[in-house]
């Protein structure tokens, strides 16, 4: 699991957990992958993980490394694959969890010729999603990711959608379900927004979140859908 760009994102979601990370480091330009780390680390991880070796790409949004960041650092784990074993490579899988608002035609083209699995966030339909899921500047992001996805399916690009279960659609199971299918999604995961407010270290030692949902909502969510 690698997190290149560290907390840094280009959306400023709502429910975010990760977004305050960056006030753990102490320095202004928020850390960030470079390739000579990772370099070092495929060293380390290719000879031990071989005969397959698996990379997961995630944020902050791991796309505002730029689209040259991640060709060089596949060919760079093409070379440290080849050193493993030069008659026959390891299989190299990647995927990548993406907001969707940076992908275009050339991050899709990109995608399908190295065979990414792309996971993209998606909390319902426009009001749903853009209640919880918006930019720096309190922009909804709903017609961004579409336009994303739509980049992807020209493509064949294989994706997911992953839906956060929050207090938009957790009372809705049956009518987001619908709703996702119509859209042509077939293949979904749902996880629950819960977070404590700030100040607190975990929900049982104070309260969580509005947009949070609680255990009861989450199962029956799980039952209906």
């Amino acid at each position: 699991l690698i997190k290149p760009t560290s907390s840094r994102c280009n959306l400023n979601c709502t429910y975010c957990f990760y977004l305050s990370k960056m006030e753990m480091y102490p320095w202004r330009d928020h850390p960030k992958l470079t390739l000579e780390t990772f370099e070092e680390f495929l060293k380390q991880y290719v000879p031990m993980s071989s005969p397959y070796l698996s990379f997961n790409w995630q944020g902050g949004e791991p796309t505002i490394m730029g689209l040259p960041f991640f060709e060089k650092a596949l060919e760079l784990q093409s070379r440290y694959a080849r050193l493993a074993n030069p008659r026959n490579p390891p299989p190299t899988h990647n995927a990548i969890q993406t907001n969707g608002t940076m992908v275009d035609d050339d991050w899709a083209s990109f995608f399908a010729r190295s065979k990414f699995l792309v996971g993209v966030s998606l909390d319902g339909p426009p009001d749903w999603h853009d209640r919880y899921r918006v930019d720096w500047s309190n922009r909804g992001t709903f017609d961004r990711v579409m336009k994303g996805i739509e980049s992807l399916r020209r493509h064949d690009v294989v994706f997911n959608i992953l839906t956060v279960v929050n207090q938009t659609n957790v009372q809705r199971p049956r009518e987001l379900l619908h709703w996702l299918v119509d859209q042509g999604f077939g293949d979904l995961q749902f996880i629950p927004c819960v977070e404590v407010q700030p100040g607190y270290h975990s929900a049982a030692d104070g309260p969580v979140t509005e947009a949070s949902v609680t255990p009861d909502q989450y199962g029956r969510f799980l039952a209906e859908l």
